[in-house]
């Protein structure tokens, strides 16, 4: 059928309502609404409820001179007493304690001359100090909104832009006119056209505390070793040096593990409150919870307290202790590889920004694909911060992944353990005497170290699954005695059981190289995963050099990675990143040896390139800032330092296509692609080269060695960036296999919405020239064919169905003349336009909203004097279904659910308010298709007379605070209210029994 609201269905409603509207008028207040608290939506959508103060405000001062003699005539004049805000003494903002806040009061506030502004305080839940509101709210739109629906938004709110705020896309300050500033960022924050909307508070602030108080912090050498337990003083990560820089905060970490005791004391300030258990379905009761069932659930709770244990007096500290965690719980609970690889799913819905996977597969057990690829679609789609460079194209930062890299003291081998990922970071252990653990895996794919425990070393010091809680397990400390090692009793520091000081393993050293990726992100959001990890890598201290033997050009260790992670140090480079972006370029990456050349791929941040060669084997690491020849990027003859004793420059500059300068018979690039080259003369005897990238801010990147015999050290491979979905490398090691063409793709965008014109380029590298005839393209639609093989490029737009989501794999397949074939793949996600089905709700089509007064019900008034009584209704005649529910919300904090509502609007602020008005309709269609349709109307209230006697709550404004409204005494009034509202809510039922479907 057809919803009507039907004209005589409305007079007949009209007339049950017209007495209960005139009793309204003479005694209100059976009507008033308790204005409900303010709220302030948070980035994510969670709303936290403001509470405002009744007696105090917030007060800015011309100058920090005047306060004094300000405070004595305030005093005089109020009563009131300035006290300071946020513990600063020397502050112009202060708070003002009175008896009780009013107009009046504020007013007299005001018209001291050191006074320059004067507002309300609001305080969260729980909170034990106030935010000074400041009358303006801060919003950021979202891409795409052009000038004209810019001011349709201000309007529509009654915003005036102060500014945009310098510097930061798309953000704006901005001053309500007819409502206050929270509500006014609330509602907007609900809008469509903006990301968020938030008050711009004056909020307290503290100076983060650099001698820890926690109760034993003395214990975690990792931090500062001092030599507490035998370790070397200084083996450590410089933590307590980064935290006064970054502490970790606005960072999400996640986890897959066994479980976490996500209530520990040490440990629930940061959990985020959504959780997963992976082990279980989704709609499974404790789905949603990862805290520890079964009694070998313990070792993830001692993970996540070495990455985000909190800043208290009681236990540790956590190396990003101001950092957000959430978890996954299901490591040894019989997870399938799809519930495992689903973890990354579920991470990316809870913008992880670090990942710690303190796990891996028992060897020789080859990892799964559908793991594998979730763990690069967390790598390439995850941290997504919308479009950053105004091209209307997400611009995915990647999500930082760490594995530990495992505890059998053997090399890791490709394909066969998850660390040796080029999308994730390998994190290998060292012990207090700053060694690589006795046990760490280690191989050619490790990134570096960081601290553990060891045999006859000391552990690491972490929460623990609590003795008192109501868990299946109360972890490996029980009653003071931590038993975790087979055979043996520790005695522990804690009788309380809440922590352990034996923790170890490289999963130890995963959790804590992941708090630092953090600190780094907390500094710099902007960055990319692998971003985070070139400035990890370049910071890492190269320790034990007598024993590691850290090669002399590329600088990587096979057993030290490029050596123990240094905190302080990243969280430096990740300040410098914020004016340079990207501190270090990658190296060269796809390295190969032909016939009298050398070639490779460009990878990220690099500007030019620098060649070196020998006779002889030689060690060089060309140094940040120092110029080896005058035409390089920024260098003049005074500035060139001279090469090591028999080394010399092959070439240097390089540009686009191929080296200009140095080199002996320049080759060109084959195939027009991005490949880069060098010819040189064959040598009489062996030749060594060194190959380094340099950024346009003259920083290097690790060197790939090469020889004549065609070996390569080091030869990166290009991974995804998901900034530019070009370039970034995560080195490899060893030689360079000769076989099938090593073949790369780059797509650019790889997300967006349809239909999404997608450009293609794909290259192959091998020994034996490429079979340019049988290039040839899968894209995953109807048309797979052939391509230009020249220049392997093509432009491919896909197209998905509105309110779909879908994502293809494109693919590209290369031949060599022998007859050698390799693919690579690149996959495309595709949001399907929304539509009115999907979207859920419907804007000022099929439904209206009409504002009657009470002596003519059917007049569609716009604006009203306070007080001001409405009848509210809609119309929805063109909407097809059956009624299931209205939901209104007044725009004064009331909300009703009748399909009319009497209504009374108070406006005493003296100033003309504007309220936003919004009904939702949802219908049920006859074939079960369940439709929101939503609208929103503006009324304007200009301001009445202020009155004491007045029940009803007025909308808030300056100099207005809310409050409970007083009852009305008893009496006939009353009575007459009381049995009007039961008429009327008896002729709503049966209006509404008949359109609901329940």
């Amino acid at each position: 059928m057809v919803l009507r609201v039907a004209m005589n269905r409305r007079r007949w409603l009209t007339k049950s309502l017209l007495c209960l509207l005139g009793v309204m008028m003479l005694g209100g207040s059976a009507f008033s609404v308790e204005q409900e608290a303010r709220f302030f939506v948070m980035r994510d959508g969670r709303k936290l409820p403001l509470r405002e103060s009744t007696t105090e405000y917030g007060v800015i001062f011309h100058d920090v001179q005047s306060v004094d003699a300000s405070a004595a005539r305030l005093l005089a004049k109020t009563g009131a007493k300035v006290r300071d805000f946020s513990g600063k003494r020397q502050s112009r903002v202060k708070l003002l304690q009175v008896d009780k806040t009013s107009a009046a009061t504020r007013a007299l506030i005001a018209q001291d001359p050191a006074v320059a502004e004067v507002h309300p305080t609001y305080y969260y839940p729980n909170a034990p100090q106030c935010c000074i509101g400041t009358g303006t709210f801060l919003a950021r739109v979202r891409p795409g909104i052009d000038g004209k629906q810019l001011q349709t938004l201000w309007d529509d709110f009654g915003a005036t832009v102060v500014r945009q705020v310098p510097g930061v896309r798309s953000t704006y300050l901005l001053r309500p006119s007819n409502m206050d500033e929270l509500l006014c960022a609330e509602k907007m924050a609900d809008d469509a056209r903006t990301v968020w909307a938030q008050p711009n508070f004056r909020s307290p602030v503290e100076k983060r505390q650099i001698a820890p108080s926690d109760e034993y912090f003395s214990y975690q050498w990792h931090h500062e070793n001092t030599g507490q337990g035998g370790g070397t003083p200084g083996a450590d990560i410089k933590t307590v040096e980064a935290w006064t820089i970054a502490n970790g905060q606005d960072i999400t970490i996640g986890m897959f593990d066994d479980a976490c005791d996500v209530n520990h004391p040490d440990l629930r300030q940061g959990y985020t409150g959504i959780g997963q258990d992976a082990s279980l379905d989704a709609n499974a009761n404790g789905a949603d919870d990862p805290s520890p069932k079964q009694p070998n659930d313990t070792h993830g709770t001692q993970v996540m307290g070495l990455a985000v244990g909190r800043a208290n007096s009681i236990g540790g500290r956590g190396v990003a202790y101001q950092s957000q965690f959430t978890a996954s719980r299901g490591l040894i609970a019989g997870t399938t590889d799809e519930q495992v690889a689903l973890t990354y799913v579920f991470a990316r819905q809870q913008e992880v920004d670090v990942h710690i996977n303190s796990w891996g597969f028992v060897p020789p057990i080859p990892n799964p694909a559908v793991i594998e690829d979730q763990i690069e679609a967390a790598y390439t789609l995850g941290r997504d911060k919308g479009d950053l460079d105004g091209d209307d194209v997400a611009d995915p930062l990647g999500m930082v992944i760490l594995f530990a890299s495992g505890n059998d003291d053997i090399e890791n081998q490709v394909g066969f353990e998850l660390s040796t990922l080029p999308t994730v970071i390998a994190v290998g252990a060292s012990h207090d005497g700053d060694r690589r653990a006795s046990y760490s895996n280690y191989g050619n794919t490790l990134n570096f170290l960081a601290p553990s425990g060891d045999d006859f070393r000391s552990g690491l010091f972490t929460t623990d699954n609590r003795d008192t809680s109501e868990i299946a397990n109360p972890g490996v400390n029980i009653g003071g005695l931590n038993s975790d090692t087979p055979g043996f009793v520790f005695a522990e520091i804690d009788e309380t059981g809440d922590y352990t000081q034996y923790f170890g393993g490289t999963s130890g050293a995963c959790p804590i190289a992941a708090g630092v990726a953090a600190l780094v992100l907390s500094v710099n959001p902007l960055l990319t995963a692998n971003d985070v990890r070139i400035i990890m890598e370049h910071t890492s201290d190269p320790v034990n050099p007598a024993n590691a033997d850290y090669h002399g050009i590329t600088r990587r260790s096979l057993k030290y990675g490029y050596g123990r992670i240094n905190a302080k140090a990243a969280v430096d480079a990740a300040v410098q990143s914020q004016t340079t972006q990207r501190s270090w370029p990658d190296p060269p990456a796809d390295v190969t040896l032909g016939t009298a050349q050398i070639e490779w791929r460009r990878n990220t941040g690099t500007e030019e390139f620098m060649i070196v060669e020998s006779t002889a084997p030689f060690d060089f690491i060309p140094e940040d800032g120092v110029c080896y020849d005058a035409s390089q990027l920024g260098c003049n003859a005074n500035s060139v330092v001279a090469l090591p004793d028999g080394v010399t420059l092959s070439a240097i500059g390089c540009d686009q296509l191929s080296c200009t300068a140095g080199a002996t018979n320049l080759c060109e690039d084959a195939d027009g692609g991005e490949d880069h080259c060098m010819g040189f003369l064959l040598p009489s005897g062996k030749k060594y080269f060194g190959l380094y990238a340099r950024s346009a801010f003259g920083r290097y990147s690790f060197g790939v060695a090469i020889d004549s015999d065609g070996n390569v050290t080091d030869s990166g491979i290009i991974v995804g960036d998901p900034t530019s979905g070009v370039v970034g490398s995560t080195p490899g090691g060893g030689n360079v296999t000769v076989g099938a063409p090593a073949v790369t793709i780059r797509a650019t965008p790889v997300e967006g919405e349809s239909p999404l014109s997608v450009q293609f380029q794909g290259n192959a590298v091998s020994e034996s020239a490429i079979d340019e005839s049988r290039t040839a393209w899968d894209f995953d639609t109807s048309d797979s064919t052939l391509v230009d093989s020249r220049n392997r490029t093509a432009v491919r737009t896909y197209t998905v169905e509105p309110g779909r989501t879908q994502t293809f794999t494109a693919t590209l397949t290369m031949f060599d003349v022998d007859g050698n074939s390799g693919s690579a793949e690149v996959v495309i996600r595709v949001d399907g336009e929304e539509t009115e089905a999907s979207s859920g709700a419907l804007q000022n089509e099929d439904v209206n909203i009409s504002i009657g007064t009470v002596n003519n019900p059917e007049a569609d008034i716009t604006t009203g004097i306070s007080p001001l009584s409405v009848l509210l209704s809609v119309d929805a005649a063109s909407l097809a279904g059956e009624l299931d529910s209205v939901t209104w919300d007044l725009g004064d904090g009331a909300k009703s659910t009748s399909l009319s509502v009497p209504h009374t609007y108070t406006n005493n602020s003296g100033r003309t308010q504007r309220v936003a008005i919004t009904a939702s309709i949802t219908s049920v269609t006859s074939l079960g298709v369940t439709t929101t349709t939503s609208t929103t109307r503006f009324l304007t209230i200009e301001s009445g007379t202020t009155s004491t006697e007045t029940s009803t709550p007025s909308l808030p404004g300056a100099g207005v605070s809310g409050g409970n409204s007083t009852a009305s005494p008893c009496g006939v009034v009353s009575m007459i209210t009381m049995l009007g509202m039961g008429g009327i809510l008896l002729s709503m039922r049966l209006v509404l029994r008949k359109r609901r479907r329940w």
